[in-house]
């Protein structure tokens, strides 16, 4: 399978990484469960971790800007 092909579990994988202090604020369980209601799956972007090995990602929302993200 592709990596931006669908998987029978989920519709899209969507991956997202922000500072900490914001996670809780926009990732409310309400969100999470309208996504999967959707076909959508929302996973934590560790930045400490090559991207590579935490996808593949249909979509990934960030606003990360410092060196660890960049490398």
């Amino acid at each position: 399978m592709a990596p931006a092909e669908q998987s029978p579990d989920h519709g899209y994988t969507i991956g997202y990484a922000l500072q900490p202090s914001k996670v809780g604020s926009v990732f409310q369980p309400s969100l999470v469960a309208l996504a999967a209601e959707r076909g959508m799956r929302l996973v934590a972007i560790d930045a400490s971790r090559p991207l590579a090995a935490q996808g593949p990602f249909h979509l990934i929302v960030h606003k990360l800007y410092d060196a660890p993200w960049r490398a």
